[in-house]
């Protein structure tokens, strides 16, 4: 599995664990309340947003926005399943708990690879992409996916490369959802 072989590389480690260090160090400490609520928030509006694009496609009577509600809904049910499988199979330990220098400054439960908070916030930024033309919504959703996982960083409970495999994650089961969706809204438009 790639992502088994990247995580327990050596090379990688001192490489993901430098860049984690400097995060840290270079994190402004009046901003940990900002970053803290960036990463509390997270899952919650996870499961807010596509229940706010039902509600309004309920409201508005554009079944189309209810089918969305339902393809972001089945992605981040997919993301949810793969991180879970991903993170119990390779269980490697949070950056706080392997390296003496990293500040834990929040806290988490479950091992380390990949981020769940980071893949389930690329899923809706993704989804939202592919759904929304509208540039500024697309900047918005993608600069609070970016914080996110910069969240997670700064707050010392996840590695880069966790990071960076929740986004590939995230990224992919949103294409995913968007495969489903496309192909049942053709089918049923025939």
């Amino acid at each position: 599995m790639v992502f088994y072989n990247i995580s327990e590389n050596y090379t990688y480690m001192s490489i993901d664990t430098e860049i984690l260090q400097r995060v840290q160090s270079s994190r402004v400490v009046e901003m940990d309340t900002i970053v803290l609520f960036i990463t509390v928030t997270t899952y919650a509006l996870c499961l807010l947003i596509p229940v706010l694009l039902y509600l309004y496609g309920e409201f508005r009577q554009q079944k189309v926005l209810k089918h969305k509600a339902f393809q972001l809904i089945l992605a981040l049910a997919l993301n949810a399943l793969l991180v879970g499988i991903v993170k119990y199979s390779i269980n490697r330990p949070r950056p706080y708990t392997a390296v003496a220098s990293v500040e834990q400054l929040a806290s988490a439960g479950s091992p380390s690879f990949p981020s769940g908070h980071t893949a389930c916030a690329f899923v809706v930024a993704a989804t939202l992409c592919f759904m929304f033309k509208d540039k500024r919504l697309r900047f918005l959703v993608c600069l609070w996916a970016v914080s996110v996982a910069y969240s997670r960083l700064a707050l010392g409970v996840h590695y880069p490369s966790d990071v960076l495999g929740a986004v590939i994650i995230g990224t992919l089961c949103a294409f995913a959802g968007q495969a489903v969706f496309t192909y049942r809204w053709n089918r049923n438009s025939l």
